[in-house]
């Protein structure tokens, strides 16, 4: 049984499942933009991975601030994320985890438009 990073880091494993709330709002201004929280521990902030048709594998802090979440969540508000077209390198979306949990997409189209 290997180490647990999280566990010596945090002293607890990263968020999932119910835990997590958020959602991508889609491609935005030149960028996939959305919001991901850990209920459990509202004043930390979670890493976002996109993952494209590829199978490559993109890392975001979800800590920009959002008004509309902060209205409707509790914690402070810091829960955005934003990763750049030209970061995603022209590939396709495939899906948004945060941690290891599922964001839902919002109906946002698969590529940049």
């Amino acid at each position: 049984m290997g180490l647990n990073f999280w566990r010596l880091l945090a002293g607890r494993t990263p968020a999932s499942g119910a835990d997590v709330a958020g959602a991508v709002d889609g491609f935005i201004d030149g960028a996939w933009q959305g919001w991901a929280m850990d209920r459990r521990f509202p004043g930390r902030s979670l890493t976002v991975t996109l993952i494209t048709a590829g199978g490559r594998r993109i890392h975001a802090e979800a800590d920009s601030y959002r008004a509309d979440v902060h209205r409707v969540m509790p914690g402070h508000g810091y829960y955005g994320f934003r990763v750049s077209e030209k970061r995603m390198g022209g590939e396709t979306l495939s899906r948004v985890l945060a941690g290891e949990t599922p964001l839902p997409m919002k109906g946002a189209p698969a590529r940049a438009q």
